[in-house]
């Protein structure tokens, strides 16, 4: 069975985007085929839970600062740590589709605010959002938590995501899009989702890696 490997390249925005809502984060939802050929979801949360990339201009000086020394309206991944490019691994018989989801967080008061120094890796080990190191492979959702809610356990997973990774307070969704694997490289390879989102288009570059076995 081949392994995915799913990495961000890039990422463009809207040079008209108001600066107030230049603080991202991304929730991707991958859907696929498992080994039993049932459909499965995984999530991602980058740069995580507890971190965002910042892109408003008063705050070049920090260190999550991304934006091209130019601060045109995009990321400069030589800023973006290998970790926190990688989406996620995924052992597969095949990747049906995936969505991503861009937020414009609130950077203080939320709700992982309050909890993330001691409650965030118990939340990210439970839906399965700890990201594996290179080399290792991602189990979706823990087992138990497969026998007691079943296949209603990816609409959980999901909006329990979306309330922490954002959209919750002032959190703003500014772009949603999807993507199906026949509209990916076959064998992998770079390809991009692109479309309007708040304020303009918007479009996130991403590479697509299969091992095969």
């Amino acid at each position: 069975m081949p392994t995915f490997e799913l990495t961000l390249e890039g990422f463009e925005f809207p040079e008209s985007l108001e600066e107030p809502r230049s603080t991202f984060r991304f929730l991707v939802d991958i859907r696929y085929i498992d080994m039993d050929r049932k459909y499965a979801t995984a999530h991602a949360v980058l740069p995580g839970l507890d971190t965002h990339w910042e892109c408003e201009k008063k705050h070049k000086d920090k260190p999550n600062f991304v934006r091209p020394d130019d601060l045109s309206a995009k990321f400069d991944m030589d800023k973006i740590d290998v970790w926190d490019r990688l989406i996620i691994r995924l052992r597969a018989k095949d990747i049906d589709s995936l969505q991503v989801k861009v937020i414009d967080i609130e950077k203080g008061g939320g709700l992982l605010d309050k909890v993330k120094e001691y409650a965030s890796p118990l939340i990210q080990s439970f839906i399965g959002t700890v990201k594996p190191s290179i080399g290792r492979v991602t189990e979706a959702v823990p087992t138990f938590a497969q026998d007691v809610l079943g296949d209603a356990i990816s609409d959980v997973e999901s909006l329990a995501l979306a309330k922490l990774a954002g959209m919750k307070g002032e959190d703003f969704l500014l772009f949603k899009r999807g993507k199906r694997r026949g509209d990916m490289p076959p064998t992998g390879g770079a390809f991009s989702i692109e479309g309007r989102g708040h304020s303009g288009q918007y479009r996130v570059g991403l590479n697509l890696r299969i091992e095969e076995e």
